[in-house]
């Protein structure tokens, strides 16, 4: 069709049916500036700005809560967000690590970085599974392409993050 009539036709053609859904609107009657309310099925009209009905009661008293399960829930809470310094130490990468590989980790550990700031239980367990991370990518430089590291953090007055690396072998080659 467009290469017969060109796009004179088929712009004729778009104008044509636009021009028919257009006409195919039509305005409401009376005023436009506010909506409607739609009347109900028993013909009374709603109206959305009306106070709603008061709620009956249900009868159910509420609970009392005995003031020692809360006190023990609520220090559990309070111990497990508070913040408290850490250490941390890296176990099994005697035999794999290298002295540049030691600096590198230094200069980008996330733990190394906030060494004797004090953290909360989900600040250590970022900081330890970044770290881990980096551990097992360094170790890829490396050439150990099958390192595993394991976080843990073992509890205590000053909590002790572990990365644990199992280095693997390095290829022959």
């Amino acid at each position: 069709m467009v290469s017969r009539w060109g796009w004179f036709g088929l712009g004729a053609t778009a104008a044509f049916l636009v021009a028919g859904s257009a006409a195919a609107q039509t305005s409401p009657a009376g005023d436009t500036t506010r909506p409607q309310t739609p009347p109900t099925t028993d013909g009374v009209s709603l109206d959305p700005n009306a106070p709603l009905a008061a709620l009956p009661d249900i009868g159910v008293a509420w609970p009392e809560l005995k003031p020692d399960a809360t006190e023990a829930a609520a220090t559990q809470a309070t111990d497990a967000a508070g913040e408290r310094r850490y250490g941390w130490r890296i176990e099994g990468i005697d035999s794999a690590a290298t002295p540049l590989l030691r600096r590198r980790f230094e200069e980008l550990s996330t733990l190394a970085e906030n060494d004797g700031s004090a953290a909360n239980a989900a600040q250590l367990d970022r900081r330890a599974r970044e770290d881990g991370d980096l551990l097992r990518t360094l170790l890829r430089g490396e050439g150990y392409y099958d390192a595993r590291v394991t976080t843990r953090i073992e509890p205590g007055a000053k909590p002790q993050v572990v990365l644990a690396a199992e280095p693997g072998t390095l290829p022959s080659g």
